[in-house]
């Protein structure tokens, strides 16, 4: 899982690699692999970690190519908008379909009734 860091320690983090990118391309390159493995081996499910792996080596093999960091931002965005649109919201929308789909059958039973009474005394 994911370790919590306070905003503080982030920032902190993200300067040490900022001056290491700055400094030391490849020292900064070499830290960001082990930080990426880092991550990934964290996760208990084996298929999960290497569906992760996966993912991760396509991406550097993508990215491997760009020339640029212009081209790097543009094939990342590129990237991204792919999964959100072919991947995400097709499945939040198949999801939907099946709650929608299942609510009517788990939620049947008697409705609730709203009997109005007069209060003693009136």
């Amino acid at each position: 899982m994911p370790v919590q860091t306070t905003p503080q320690q982030s920032a902190e983090e993200h300067e040490r690699l900022a001056a290491l990118f700055r400094e030391d391309r490849l020292a900064f390159e070499r830290e960001r692999r082990r930080l990426i493995k880092d991550t990934i081996a964290r996760y208990d499910d084996k298929d999960l970690r290497d569906s992760l792996e996966r993912q991760q080596q396509l991406l550097d093999r993508a990215l491997r190519g760009s020339g640029s960091p212009e081209n790097r931002l543009s094939l990342i965005s590129a990237l991204f908008w792919d999964q959100v649109i072919n991947r995400f919201l097709p499945a939040l929308d198949g999801t939907s379909r099946r709650i929608k789909a299942q609510a009517p059958t788990e939620l049947s039973g008697p409705k609730p009734r709203l009997t109005l009474v007069d209060k003693p005394g009136k």
